[in-house]
């Protein structure tokens, strides 16, 4: 991308405070694709825009070269406080391995510009002594911070620190309210080889959500273990949980027709005693259905890996339009293939698969529309942009991953996204 280009981005200014944070965004997103030269460098950190300055210390470098900390310190210290996404790539790009994370970085940066990768990146370059190591665990004072938890935790998921620990230490960071964290200590406990009856108490003494879903990913694989699941009393956020655990036939045998317990048959893929499975997953995704979300989402499972899979559309949708950066649109067809969901009445909607078809606008002078979903996507005309594995079928999350989409040039010129 020219830098010339870049630097307009980076330094544009109209008084609407939404505009130009899209346009700057798209500045530094492209900042971070770009070839760095010291030339360059020098003269946007010496510029007085504070923009440039964060641009500057956003450029790619070489992978033996690193943006020296006093850089970071004085674009992220007081009184300047850039958006937390920036300020973790500007800390990732300081931090040199082998060094002290924690140390590197002051308590007040680290602790507003966080960054997992940095973490994760400081723990497998660097040994760490088992005193250390639990103290990140079970501190008090500043070690109470997540961080620390969170350093601890990926460490004793790895082959090289699990003797150094307990797993006694790991296990109340399952009920974590930072999801980082959760996830961390399921992937440090599977480690542990735990006892089937072990994990099976554990997770009857569950009683929140987030708790017992740590619990069954850690059952996952483990054909020895039998948890006591009851779809009826559970969230629709465990129900597609049970995919994968071992189904204990006693509790198939006791459950009504009800849409959870049904839910859970087409997960798990057993026949019900009710109904025809394949049958009844064609029913339920019949234009007219009335079924609920619940069985709904868990239909779209079943029918994706059916061998005559079919797209499943909430609706089928003309041309489409999406706003991006700038003020520019682009329309966009869905091929007959992708997945659709959402409703055309009810605003912003998704699918799996689009096509740009044209480019409604410019960014100075330039035929070009960047997303603003993410702002380093370039959407080009006949250009095919798909989401595979990454695009979730939930019904009832429209926010989730996707191309979004409008179904009429007005209401995307109106959107905010």
């Amino acid at each position: 991308m020219d830098k010339n280009f870049i630097e307009k981005l980076l330094t544009y200014s109209c008084g609407n405070n939404g505009r130009e944070k899209h346009i700057k965004f798209a500045g530094f997103e492209m900042c971070r694709e770009t070839k760095y030269d010291d030339y360059l460098f020098e003269s946007w950190w010496n510029s007085d825009n504070i923009n440039l300055q964060i641009g500057a210390c956003l450029l790619a470098r070489d992978k033996s070269k690193y943006l020296p900390m006093k850089y970071a310190e004085k674009i992220l210290g007081p009184p300047q406080r850039v958006d937390t996404q920036y300020g973790r790539i500007i800390l990732e790009k300081a931090y040199v391995p082998k060094t002290d994370l924690f140390n590197a970085f002051s308590t007040d940066l680290f602790d507003i510009y966080y960054s997992p990768s940095v973490i994760r990146q400081c723990i497998e370059t660097g040994p760490m002594s088992s005193t250390l190591l639990n103290r990140y665990l079970c501190g008090e004072g500043d070690y109470n911070k997540w961080y620390y938890k969170y350093a601890g935790l990926y460490a004793a998921s790895m082959e090289a620190y699990r003797s150094a620990t307990s797993y006694a230490f790991l296990l109340p960071f399952t009920n974590h309210n930072v999801p980082e964290i959760r996830d961390a200590a399921v992937a440090a406990i599977r480690g542990y080889n735990l006892g089937a009856r072990q994990i099976e108490e554990f997770y009857e003494k569950c009683k929140n959500t987030d708790g017992k879903i740590s619990w069954m990913r850690i059952a996952k694989g483990r054909k020895d273990v039998h948890l006591k699941l009851d779809p009826s009393k559970m969230s629709p956020q465990e129900l597609p949980e049970i995919i994968g655990l071992e189904i204990d036939q006693d509790v198939v045998e006791k459950w009504d027709n009800t849409d959870l317990e049904n839910a859970a048959a087409i997960y798990w893929s057993i026949d019900h005693p009710y109904w025809n499975k394949d049958d009844y997953v064609d029913e339920i995704l019949l234009p007219d259905s009335t079924a609920s979300i619940v069985l709904k989402n868990a239909a779209i499972m079943q029918l994706q890996n059916r061998q005559d899979f079919y797209p499943y559309r909430t609706f089928e949708p003309g041309l489409v339009y999406k706003k991006c950066v700038g003020g520019v649109i682009i329309e966009a067809e869905i091929p007959p293939y992708a997945e659709v969901r959402g409703n055309p009445e009810k605003g912003r909607c998704r699918a799996n698969e689009a096509i740009i078809t044209d480019i409604i606008g410019d960014l100075f002078g330039t035929d070009l529309a960047i997303s603003l979903d993410d702002y380093k996507t370039i959407y080009k005309i006949g250009a095919l942009h798909g989401f595979g594995q990454s695009f979730t079928s939930d019904l009832s999350d429209l926010g989730s991953t996707g191309f979004h989409f409008y179904n009429s040039l007005e209401e995307a010129r109106k959107a905010l996204y």
